[in-house]
């Protein structure tokens, strides 16, 4: 009686021996393909880990130039105004249109490639802050263009579609009145955002600042008494 083929595989497949030598003549072909898969999934991920890191690297100096290119100029004729020197603000109205040009820019980006609108929203108020800053030295305190920008991002901590952890850092209408509180609010969304942006955690012991030196510059002493005659 002749046996059927299949019923000769199945018993051969049951010896240990066979059961060895075939798993034996697959394994390096497995190992082959999901190997090779592996391998192309985590050289792709470097790769897209790297592209990211450049990515958000080169915003995130992009942020800071942008902020500090005329944040700087800003405080220097603040200080200016306040020490009874020269004030040297001519060109300041064609800075500020700088500022906001390039400020809209790096908001456009950051609305493109971070979904969750956080980043975008404390950059946003990042600009929002040296607005006020400048509107308060080139309108007036009680100028009518002051006072609408105030009432207007005033309401800002209020406005549901900013994301939360954003929106408790915006600074209500009286507050919008104290220079130093503003001063101090765009150092820290500036850091926020920043931090955000490299994809690392807000809470600060997490690492160094991106703000070197919080405050250098912000805040002003009172200034010098004149010397009278007598001294």
């Amino acid at each position: 009686m002749t046996i059927p083929q299949t019923l000769l595989i199945e018993r051969s497949l049951a010896d240990p021996f066979w059961k060895e030598a075939v798993l034996a003549g697959i394994g390096p072909i497995v190992a082959a393909v999901f190997g090779g898969l592996a391998v192309g999934l985590i050289v792709q991920y470097i790769q897209n880990r790297r592209e990211f890191l450049t990515f958000s690297t080169a915003l995130s100096l992009d942020m800071m130039q942008t902020a500090y290119g005329f944040y700087t100029r800003l405080i220097e004729v603040i200080r200016q105004e306040h020490y009874g020197q020269e004030v040297e603000s001519a060109e300041l109205p064609a800075r500020f249109e700088e500022f906001r040009i390039a400020a809209r820019v790096v908001e456009a980006k950051l609305h493109a490639y971070f979904s969750d609108e956080e980043a975008r929203y404390l950059w946003h108020g990042v600009v929002d802050m040296l607005s006020v800053r400048y509107y308060r030295l080139a309108f007036g305190a009680d100028g009518q263009r002051t006072i609408d920008m105030i009432g207007t991002h005033g309401q800002h901590p209020g406005e549901a579609q900013i994301p939360a952890r954003a929106r408790v850092l915006f600074l209500r209408q009286d507050e919008l009145q104290d220079d130093n509180m503003v001063m101090r609010r765009f150092e820290e969304m500036l850091n926020h955002a920043i931090q955000l942006v490299l994809n690392r955690r807000l809470d600060p012991s997490a690492g160094g600042d991106a703000i070197l030196q919080p405050g250098r510059g912000s805040r002003l002493k009172p200034p010098p008494r004149p010397h009278s005659a007598d001294e």
